[in-house]
């Protein structure tokens, strides 16, 4: 039977070193204790594999802290499979992290953004020298050339007045794509939505057509 399956996502951990107000995984607590088995996550790959997907998307918690992430990435390709890491990028800005990364068989990267400057990356982060960190990431990964770099934004509260900085930031040759996405609602231990960081869409699609078509 063809399912006409393409992709895959892989949730590898639950720990993140951010603290984003938004983020679907607050229900997690982060918990550091939460790796995926090493012997789990290839038997999911390997099931994606004979069902006919192409590409596993790594996702956590933050999948950079996963500690068997280059042991997956390697056995997603020998199953001639592509792979790509979902990453808030900060642990790109240490350069012995990167050179493992550029030496590996990832296939593509998709960073996701917090802010344009110091002080949106704290208020949504909760890091100190978060930006700081981003900034130096993204240097480092320009100079890639055989794994595809991408950048999202999650468009909030927080970080819409920022836009045009944040996209200048990625604005380099290694940039396959800018993706941006929409808050939307977390919801709390009692099962109540919280909408406290959304903007408007309607005013949020007016605006950036404003700076970036007009």
């Amino acid at each position: 039977m063809n399912l006409n399956l393409t992709g895959m996502w892989l949730t590898v951990n639950r720990f993140c070193n951010f603290r984003c107000p938004w983020c679907y995984a607050k229900s997690t607590k982060y918990n550091k204790n939460g790796d995926m088995p090493l012997e789990l996550a290839k038997k999911i790959i390997k099931f994606g594999a004979d069902l006919g997907i192409q590409e596993v998307m790594l996702i956590g918690g933050e999948p950079t802290y996963y500690q068997n992430i280059f042991d997956v990435i390697d056995f997603i390709s020998t199953q001639n499979m592509k792979s790509t890491l979902v990453t808030n990028g900060y642990r790109f800005s240490d350069i012995s992290f990167f050179n493992k990364i550029k030496g590996s068989k990832l296939d593509s990267i998709g960073f996701s953004l917090k802010g344009g400057s110091e002080e949106q990356y704290f208020a949504s982060t909760k890091v100190k020298n978060a930006y700081m960190k981003i900034k130096a990431a993204i240097k480092n990964l320009s100079s890639l050339k055989k794994i595809l770099v991408g950048y999202s934004v999650v468009l909030s509260k927080e970080n819409l007045e920022n836009i045009e900085e944040i996209a200048g930031l990625v604005a380099t040759d290694s940039t396959k794509w800018l993706l941006l996405s929409f808050c939307v609602p977390t919801i709390n231990d009692d099962g109540i939505p919280i909408k406290d960081h959304m903007p408007a869409q309607s005013e949020t699609i007016e605006m950036l057509v404003d700076k970036f078509l007009n």
